[in-house]
């Protein structure tokens, strides 16, 4: 318990969005999520996207996330 009060005590700028965590979270996973999120609102298949050079396979991409269980219930939560 005591461990989890430190973490959250030491993640807290970055929980709450006071700082934006840097490097590949925002500049790669947040743009992967917005296209994940905007495909799965609009009825769209996620498997290809055509916003990287003349077309991407998503479902390539390892690093995509598509078929994480945490990422896909991110994504289906409605957008404020």
């Amino acid at each position: 318990m005591a461990f989890i009060c430190v973490w959250v005590l030491l993640c807290w700028p970055w929980l709450s969005g006071a700082v934006t965590i840097p490097f590949d979270a925002k500049a790669h996973f947040q743009a992967q999520i917005q296209f994940l999120a905007r495909a799965l609102h609009s009825g769209q298949s996620p498997f290809w996207t055509h916003n990287v050079f003349g077309g991407s396979p998503q479902v390539a991409d390892p690093q995509s996330l598509i078929f994480s269980p945490a990422i896909l219930l991110a994504a289906l939560v409605p957008s404020p």
